[in-house]
């Protein structure tokens, strides 16, 4: 009975070794990123956006790609335009697996989003473009200064007495 005991708790032992215990060796760090917060709505939770240069599979020319993570901010201290540090940590929602670790420099929010930006161009008023006004060559058909109606001819479009010779009363 004494060696079924014994056998227990060495597997009790041996568990807590694997899983990064006392006796076992210290584990290894996390894996870290750095990026821009670029929503910062949720209640403690963040978006943090990742930027890195891939080259094409066929040209070989770079392009910019992005990643965006979900990241665990339990104080609420990175606001948007923030550069952040956040680190892999276990799952703690379906989306959610990073975890914030420092705000690296403060940033300006506007330059990220661009939502103030795109209300502003909401409310401006369309301003459509003036035609431009006619000179010269174009106003020697029509002396009498009328002004001629889109499709019209240059002897129907003039008023006076010339344009009321066909009309019968």
């Amino acid at each position: 009975m004494a060696d079924a005991v014994q056998a227990g708790s060495g597997r009790a032992a041996a568990g807590q070794a694997a899983a990064g215990g006392s006796s076992g060796a210290a584990r290894s760090p996390r894996r870290t990123v750095r990026g821009t917060v670029v929503s910062a709505r949720m209640a403690k939770t963040i978006v943090v956006q990742t930027e890195h240069l891939v080259p094409h599979a066929r040209y070989g020319k770079y392009q910019r790609r992005s990643t965006t993570y979900k990241a665990h901010d339990e104080q609420g201290q990175a606001q948007l335009g923030d550069q952040v540090e956040i680190a892999f940590a276990r799952r703690l929602s379906k989306t959610k697996h990073w975890r914030l670790v420092s705000v690296l420099r403060k940033g300006k929010a506007e330059a990220v989003r661009g939502d103030e930006d795109r209300e502003r161009v909401a409310i401006r008023p369309v301003q459509r473009p003036v035609a431009p006004v006619a000179s010269g060559a174009a106003a020697a058909p029509g002396a009498s200064g009328a002004v001629a109606a889109p499709g019209a001819s240059g002897a129907r479009a003039t008023s006076g007495a010339s344009g009321a010779e066909g009309v019968s009363a």
